[in-house]
C-alpha cells in the first residue's frame, strides 16, 4: 500500500487509473512493469538550480530516459536517487559541447554538492567544458568536491602525455633525454 501511496504522490495518478493499472497487473501479474510504468510517468522534486538556457534541470523521469538514450549512457538508472531526492541531473549547453551535470546530497536536509559531468557515452568530458560547468554551479552555491593536490612533479609528465585533454606539449624536453 505504501508503494502505491508513493505513486499517488510522485505521478498524475487518479483513483480510476490506479485501479486499471492494478486489474492489469492481477491479470497479468508483472509487478515490475506496474512499477516501472508508473515510476516512469513521475516528475522529480525541485532543486536550488534556478532555470536557464545553459542549464535546464532534467524534471521527469520520462525526460531523463530521453537524456540518457541521447547520450547513450545509464543515467536512467539513477532515477530512484532523483525521486527520492537524493540526486539531480541537469543537460548543460555550454560553450565547448553538451553534457550532463550531477548534484547530491546524502539526505534532504543536507546541502546540494556537485557530484560530476557526464559526456556522450560515457566519456571524459573536455576540461573546459567541466570547469564551465562547475563554476555556474559554484555561482548558485552548490558545493564543488574538495580538489585534491597535483601528482608530484616526476608524475606530471606522464599525466600530460596520458591526459586526452591535454594539448601542451612545447616545454616538454623528451629528445635531451633520449639521446641520453
Amino acid at each position: 500500500m505504501a508503494a502505491i501511496e508513493t505513486i499517488y504522490e510522485l505521478t498524475a495518478a487518479n483513483p480510476t487509473s490506479m485501479y486499471q493499472s492494478l486489474r492489469e497487473l492481477a491479470a497479468h501479474g508483472n509487478i515490475v512493469n506496474f512499477v516501472d510504468s508508473w515510476l516512469s510517468k513521475a516528475s522529480f522534486p525541485s532543486t536550488p538550480v534556478p532555470p536557464g538556457d545553459e542549464i535546464i534541470h532534467i524534471s521527469t523521469a520520462s525526460e531523463l530516459h530521453r537524456v540518457a538514450t541521447e547520450f547513450e549512457n545509464c543515467l536512467a538508472s539513477f532515477r530512484l536517487d532523483v525521486l527520492c531526492g537524493r540526486e539531480a541531473f541537469y543537460e548543460c549547453r555550454t560553450p565547448f559541447g553538451p553534457m550532463v551535470a550531477r548534484i547530491g546530497r546524502d539526505d534532504t536536509d543536507q546541502p546540494w554538492e556537485f557530484l560530476g559531468t557526464h559526456a556522450r557515452q560515457n566519456r571524459v568530458p573536455p576540461r573546459d567544458a567541466c570547469a564551465w560547468t562547475e563554476a555556474r554551479f559554484a555561482e548558485i552555491g552548490i558545493r564543488l568536491p574538495v580538489r585534491r593536490g597535483e601528482r608530484p612533479e616526476k608524475w606530471q609528465v606522464f599525466e600530460r602525455l596520458l591526459d586526452p585533454w591535454y594539448e601542451d606539449f612545447e616545454d616538454l624536453v623528451l629528445d635531451e633525454v633520449l639521446a641520453a
